[in-house]
């Protein structure tokens, strides 16, 4: 079972790494007018529903937080520099957006404020140095396309994409290791 739920997670983290839009984007988004449909709609109008959504967000994350305290303070002892938080209801447990010093962060709780995983965008400089080493040795001419932190099990791992001329590369690294988990070559 923890198999699975390891191989569901990656390819959480997968869609995770390659979308990189907040919820309040995402609505913001959905209820944005399409192009040619804002000849009828001034531009305070669209900025005031759009406000609207983010407090509709605010209200949501605040009751969420009153109900469940525990949820702000496992959150603050794992993270003390969270801020923008975005809080959702998800089937048994909490889902949070937040930014981290200012990195692109998530996580989900369980309903008592176990954590689940907590997944964070990262800079090649906070990547381990294991794995820092095997880019620089095994892939030059390779760009970081994006590299993300995964915290599971009490266990931390990176998963990194690569981007070369030819193709991608995805790396993933724990426990002093590096593994290469996929390549991809560019349609010609």
């Amino acid at each position: 079972m923890k198999k699975e739920f390891k191989a569901a997670l990656t390819l959480t983290v997968m869609l995770f790494s390659l979308t990189n839009v907040s919820t309040a984007q995402q609505i913001f988004a959905s209820n944005s007018p399409k192009p040619g449909e804002l000849s009828n709609i001034s531009a305070s109008a669209v900025v005031a529903e759009q406000a609207s959504g983010a407090a509709v967000l605010v209200a949501a994350s605040a009751k969420i937080l009153v109900a469940n305290p525990i949820l702000k303070e496992k959150l603050a002892v794992l993270y003390p520099a969270a801020s923008g938080q975005q809080w959702a209801t998800i089937d048994k447990g909490f889902y949070v957006s937040f930014l981290n010093n200012g990195i692109k962060s998530s996580a989900a709780f369980t309903t008592d404020g176990t954590l689940n995983y907590a997944i964070s965008n990262c800079t090649f400089q906070k990547l381990p140095a294991v794995l820092r080493k095997q880019i620089a040795k095994n892939y030059p001419g390779y760009t970081v396309l994006s590299a993300i932190e995964i915290n599971a099990y009490q266990e931390i791992t990176y998963k990194v994409v690569l981007e070369n001329a030819a193709g991608y590369v995805t790396l993933k690294s724990n426990n002093d290791t590096v593994e290469k988990v996929q390549q991809v070559a560019k349609s010609k």
